[in-house]
């Protein structure tokens, strides 16, 4: 036998193992916390409760302010949620904004899956009730993740609950909640 054939498979061992499926910014499902503080040294513990803990930093996306807060069950890192930060403009300037993301997030992974506009109207059957796509919700899948795009309220950045909001969590069936 060749002593370059189990090198060769030593080499290709080793960089399988390096391989990271990474959910947001590095971080990965189940992760714990210990190394969690070490894939995210700039976030910090929010205080509160029992439980499950929350880390906080802040981060920009496409110029946009936001905040991602990372949930650590005691499985490890369970979701992930960015909220952008409300900015005074317009409503419409505001639309732009989550279109903008809506843009970011169907170039990353693809068309979504789910347009929250679509699936209200087809649960409303019959009825021609159109929702402004920014009161429903828009999910993306990937293999890693379930992402899911929301704007709360009238989606005006009057205050956080009317923010741009992005959730991932773990994959899960799609016929879960059925």
């Amino acid at each position: 036998m060749d002593w370059r054939t189990p090198a060769a498979f030593l080499a290709l061992t080793a960089l399988t193992g390096c391989a990271k499926h990474y959910v947001y910014q590095n971080t990965a499902w189940d992760m714990d916390e210990k190394k969690f503080t070490i894939a995210r040294p700039l976030s910090r513990v929010l205080p509160g409760g029992s439980g499950d803990r929350f880390w906080s930093e802040p981060t920009v996306i496409d110029s946009l302010k936001a905040t991602a807060t990372y949930r650590l069950g005691p499985e490890g890192l369970q979701s992930v949620t960015v909220v952008f930060e409300p900015v005074q403009t317009g409503k419409e300037l505001y639309l732009d904004h989550y279109r903008r993301v809506k843009v970011l997030l169907s170039e990353k992974y693809g068309a979504p899956e789910v347009e929250g506009a679509d699936l209200a109207v087809r649960v409303q059957k019959l009825r021609s009730f159109q929702v402004p796509e920014h009161q429903t919700r828009s999910v993306f899948r990937s293999p890693l993740a379930r992402i899911e795009l929301t704007c709360g309220g009238e989606c005006d950045g009057t205050s956080v609950g009317n923010s741009i909001m992005i959730t991932y969590e773990k994959p899960r069936p799609r016929t879960e909640g059925l």
